[in-house]
């Protein structure tokens, strides 16, 4: 998606505003899955469903995964199995 951003900027849209729409799920501490919108000066829109991980001090993104907004199913699996492989990976 960042690189969506830069192309979409490179090439006369501008600088998004980005708003996240919706908290879909959140797993455990930090771990969450949103709808997510950017609306460009120009007019162009894009919505996307996307995966945070956030660091325990909540000041960074660990992990960052876009999906088609018309594929929430995909998305869920997916934070299910981050939140598997994290919980694996604890003590």
């Amino acid at each position: 998606m960042i690189e969506q951003v830069l192309t979409l900027h490179d090439l006369g849209s501008g600088s998004p505003q980005i708003q996240v729409d919706e908290v879909v799920a959140v797993r455990g501490e930090g771990l969450v899955l949103y709808r997510i919108g950017l609306s460009y000066p120009d007019g162009l829109d894009n919505h996307q469903l996307a995966i945070s991980q956030f660091s325990a001090q909540v000041d960074r993104v660990e992990r960052f995964i876009t999906f088609d907004p018309d594929d929430p199913g995909a998305a869920l699996d997916e934070l299910d199995r981050v939140r598997a492989n994290l919980d694996a990976d604890t003590p």
